[in-house]
């Protein structure tokens, strides 16, 4: 499919250059010039600058930066936690499946981006506080400081409030094979329930959960 390997392409691309990007612009995104303040395009300013003489080219890349990283980062926590819970209530059933489906719903009950920001609005100053003061010298300093508080606890919350999408999935698709044959055959043969779930359920219930990560990539983006 030449459309899809053309997309892919591209996406590679725009991953790389907003990952390492930022190591190769020569600007500095935090770094102020009052004497070159709102000039247009140009050679050495790709982008512009701002305001406050700040390279708009090496901002956007910071940026893009911090939205991929902190991206990948939310969707594999949130699809880990998701792929052991929903193993766990798909496959063993009983009270545990209830519990874990009780929680899920619960979570997905509250509005996400209302519980992010209620969670970051009430931690955030526990978390400036409680790193290292020894940062807190120069403003650039302090900066840095709130940007990676900021990081931590998006990071946290939003991984916390998206597991239950995941974890619902998965579970559906493994309630959808626990019965098959060669399950019911291991489990006959004495194959420790562990070994059943991590060896033969989850393997063959990865299809869909596999787009359900790109699907989850995207939303974390956005």
């Amino acid at each position: 499919n030449k459309a899809a390997a053309v997309s892919l392409f591209i996406i590679l691309i725009l991953f790389l250059v907003a990952i390492f990007g930022p190591y190769i612009t020569p600007y500095d995104f935090l770094s102020q010039n009052m004497e070159m303040r709102n000039t247009p395009p140009s050679a050495a300013h790709w982008f512009g600058t701002d305001d406050l003489g700040r390279d708009v080219f090496s901002r956007v890349l910071y940026g893009a930066r911090t939205a991929v990283i902190l991206s990948l980062c939310i969707t594999v926590l949130s699809f880990a936690i998701g792929l052991v819970l929903g193993s766990i209530a798909g496959y063993v059933g009983g009270k545990i499946d209830m519990f874990i489906t009780w929680v899920m719903d619960i979570t997905m009950s509250v509005p996400s981006l209302l519980l992010v920001i209620v969670i970051n609005a009430s931690l955030k100053p526990v978390m400036v506080n409680w790193m290292d003061a020894k940062y807190l010298e120069t403003l650039n300093a302090m900066y840095r400081q709130t940007v990676w508080a900021d990081f931590i606890l998006v990071f946290g919350t939003i991984s916390l409030v998206k597991w239950p999408k995941a974890a619902r999935i998965i579970r559906g698709q493994i309630l959808t094979i626990r019965n098959k044959n060669y399950i019911l055959a291991a489990q006959a043969l004495g194959v420790p329930p562990a070994k059943v779930l991590t060896r033969y359920v989850i393997p063959n219930s990865l299809g869909p959960v596999i787009v359900l990560f790109s699907a989850l990539l995207g939303e974390a983006m956005v």
